[in-house]
């Protein structure tokens, strides 16, 4: 979701964008009726939303960064212009998440590790080599690694990679001092052997080690005995015995 200084708020859904608008009539100050300003292909994801001006951004799962011209005030007629693509479509959860923009101007993106599920974790060489697609039309930009954050200018170009080695980051928030902060998803799916998800703070050039570096962090001793289905499974959620949970 993103709001803009006017009170409307735009909200992305599986595949289409929609808008509330301050409701006039509304004594409480409430939102109009939903409406659709874009609606991409079917399951598309539509991650996050920024504003400029009058200019929409959309950043759907894999498919990559859209410009939408005018449709923060524009009903009808909207079209999607791709900025930044080339994300591999291995996993629904692992792709494009968040979008910030930054002092410099530029448009920040972060992106999950694609890999995630695929290769020997215990090599050292756990990274993705694959090729994104920027403006102008033509460009290419090569990526070697796993997740990370971008960041590229208003138009789509000057695509750059500011830093990598994170699993699934999804929010980007600058402070009030600029400093950049996400946070990075754990591998919740293998509790024993990684640890949970981390608020990271964002520097030009750097690497935040996933797979490697987590371990480290994870204490040395668990609090108590947890069983292991030999797989690094351990119990989660409320599916577990009652005397695990």
């Amino acid at each position: 979701m993103r709001a803009d200084a006017a009170g409307r708020l735009f909200v992305g859904g599986r595949e289409a964008i929609f808008v509330y608008e301050p409701d006039d009539t509304s004594t409480s100050g409430g939102l109009g009726k939903r409406q659709e300003i874009f609606r991409f292909p079917a399951d598309s994801w539509v991650y996050d939303l920024e504003i400029r001006g009058n200019d929409l951004y959309a950043m759907p799962k894999t498919a990559g960064l859209y410009l939408l011209p005018g449709a923060v005030t524009k009903r009808n007629g909207v079209q999607a212009r791709r900025l930044v693509w080339g994300h591999p479509d291995y996993h629904p959860h692992q792709c494009f998440h968040g979008l910030a923009w930054g002092p410099d101007g530029y448009l920040y993106l972060s992106l999950g590790d694609m890999l995630v599920f695929y290769g020997d974790f215990r090599r050292p060489d756990h990274w993705g080599h694959w090729t994104f697609f920027c403006q102008p039309k033509g460009t290419k930009v090569p990526y070697t690694g796993v997740g990370g954050v971008l960041r590229c200018r208003p138009d789509g170009s000057d695509l750059q990679v500011v830093a990598r080695g994170t699993r699934n980051s999804c929010g980007l928030v600058f402070d009030s001092r600029w400093n950049l902060f996400t946070h990075d998803n754990d591998h919740e799916g293998l509790p024993l052997d990684y640890v949970p998800g981390r608020l990271l703070h964002v520097t030009p050039g750097a690497d935040f080690g996933w797979p490697r570096g987590w371990m480290p962090t994870k204490p040395p001793r668990p609090r108590r005995p947890a069983p292991d289905d030999g797989q690094g499974h351990g119990p989660r959620g409320s599916g577990g015995p009652d005397v695990l949970r």
